[in-house]
């Protein structure tokens, strides 16, 4: 039980490892897509004030300033939404870190980068461990129980001194063994040999279960780190090219060759590049987290060789 209990430590600090990497990197997304929010609202205001100007003019139809009202509507929402999001996750994050949450309020933190490729160690799972403790020491409770169906032996031996105070006193060794055998106990035994034999089945179970629920968690972790990190190369090449897409309807416009309903739809195209790329770059360091818990790898020493805090 002691065994099972330090494994279970050990499992319990790799949970919080991955519970404190999740709330930091969720904290670090929330901003990045709070900042993706803000230069959309700052682009949309750049059309609707250009979009007024046309109209005083005469050159617009007012058609183009509601259009931009209402898109600049939607990205002021998306804004209000992202700025939420983003203190939900700050108090997330100093409620794991038992810490007050004004005191991560809009402070600066390190982004996270992906350190050398760790490979699997040699060491047991934690959580498989701890079952299988567990079921070696349901084990020995039930051989103990079996063995009070056997007797019980006991030995004795001692030095005897007789005398009084009128004759001289003779010195004895005396050795003795008896056995101990109780014939019926009600049922009392048995019962307690079946409800040990019950844990073991328990226990035997529960590590089955175990191992099956990491091998599980392993095939779920590969496949996310694989998902994220294709997303994540995707999205940052999609961001360049949406950024070029709205570069170049921006001039379209406002050189007059080119339509507002392009424009807007490349700056969304943008806005949704941007916040994608910082959600997937960030499930992809957390899913190498989950794969190294998943294998039993994580711990302090996997943090500091996998992951790296961009300077």
């Amino acid at each position: 039980m002691a065994d099972a209990a330090r494994w279970s430590m050990e499992a319990t600090e790799a949970q919080l490892l991955e519970r404190v990497t999740e709330a930091y990197l969720g904290v670090l997304s929330a901003r990045e897509i709070r900042a993706a929010t803000e230069r959309h609202v700052q682009a949309l205001e750049s059309e609707r004030d250009r979009a007024e100007r046309h109209l005083a003019e005469g050159t617009a139809p007012r058609v183009e300033v509601l259009r931009a009202e209402a898109a600049l509507l939607d990205a002021r929402a998306q804004a209000t939404s992202a700025q939420a999001r983003v203190g939900l996750a700050e108090r997330s994050l100093a409620r794991v870190m038992g810490t007050d949450v004004d005191s991560l309020e809009g402070r600066a933190l390190q982004e996270v980068g992906m350190g050398a490729a760790v490979a699997p160690g040699a060491t047991a799972h934690p959580l498989v461990e701890r079952s299988r403790r567990a079921a070696d020491g349901a084990q020995a409770r039930l051989d103990q129980e079996r063995a009070s169906l056997l007797p019980r032996i006991s030995a004795s031996a001692g030095l005897l001194d007789y005398g009084n105070l009128g004759s001289d006193h003779v010195a004895e060794w005396q050795a003795g063994l008896r056995v101990s055998w109780p014939i019926f106990t009600g049922g009392a035994r048995s019962a307690s040999i079946r409800r040990a034999e019950a844990e073991v089945r328990a226990a035997e179970g529960d590590l089955r279960n175990t191992e099956l629920q990491i091998g599980t968690a392993t095939d779920a972790a590969e496949a996310a780190l694989t998902e994220s990190t294709a997303r994540a190369d995707a999205l940052a090449a999609a961001v360049v090219q949406w950024e070029e897409v709205a570069r170049i309807e921006g001039l379209s416009v406002r050189e007059g060759v080119g339509t507002q309903a392009d424009l807007l739809r490349a700056e969304a195209g943008l806005f949704q590049a941007r916040a994608g790329f910082a959600r997937a770059r960030h499930e992809s360091a957390l899913a190498r987290v989950r794969l190294a818990r998943a294998l039993g790898n994580l711990n302090m020493t996997w943090m500091a060789t996998a992951l790296e805090m961009a300077r």
